[in-house]
């Protein structure tokens, strides 16, 4: 019998809510935001391989906005 590590690629889902002017400007935030944590992660799956030639075997493959709501400012 042997020991063995192995490596194991991994596809991760973090929900970050942030304020922005724009659906661009919010992705680039959520980038910044200190809820991008493993802490925060909501979905993962384990793969054999992720992406093989031109086939992607996950769903999870770009940022994108999940959901919008308009909000007030405040007059401070």
């Amino acid at each position: 019998m042997k020991k063995y590590t192995v490596k194991v690629p991994i596809v991760a889902v973090c929900y970050v809510e942030v304020k922005a002017e724009s659906e661009k400007e919010a992705i680039k935030e959520a980038f910044n935001s200190e809820d991008l944590s493993l802490e925060n992660v909501e979905e993962w799956d384990a793969y054999r391989i992720i992406a093989e030639g031109n086939f992607l075997h996950t769903s999870h493959n770009r940022a994108e906005i999940v959901y919008e709501e308009e909000i007030e400012e405040s007059e401070d």
